[in-house]
């Protein structure tokens, strides 16, 4: 059995590929949408945005990986709305007929994303950072005798 360090570890760098893979698809999107509509127009603007999301949850996920010991709330919402909101744009992209390329494309995005939520729901199996003594003497919700 591996050691709960290594599963951490193993498990903090598959969020933080299956992120950057999220990013690369939005990305590759957002060109390809750019080379087609050389006007800006709602698609290009909500894939520049959708990249940046993206760009902002892979900081998000490296920050709060050295200091939080339970999954995001903030990254597990971003998650589930992301899936949410793929699955809504491969649906409208069927119900519409279109052409095999951009539902290719929506169906990859709503994989990756998927497994970035399965993969932040996943508990943290041992911290990976060391709290201070003065950590240790505070605990939320007791009362301190301030008396003496």
């Amino acid at each position: 059995m591996l050691p709960s360090t290594v599963v951490a570890q193993t498990q903090f760098w598959a969020k933080m590929a299956i992120a950057i893979m999220v990013f690369v698809a939005s990305a590759a999107e957002l060109l390809v949408l750019a080379q087609l509509y050389p006007y800006v127009n709602v698609f290009t603007v909500s894939m520049a945005l959708q990249s940046a999301a993206a760009v902002l949850a892979i900081r998000l996920h490296w920050c709060e990986q050295f200091t939080n010991r339970v999954a995001s709330t903030t990254l597990l919402l971003f998650w589930l709305a992301t899936v949410l909101l793929a699955l809504m744009r491969l649906r409208t992209a069927i119900a519409l007929d279109v052409s095999s390329g951009p539902v290719t494309a929506c169906s990859v995005f709503l994989l990756l994303s998927l497994a970035a939520l399965v993969m932040e729901s996943q508990a943290k199996p041992h911290m990976l950072y060391e709290l201070d003594d003065e950590d240790e003497d505070y605990y939320p919700g007791t009362l301190e005798d301030t008396s003496r």
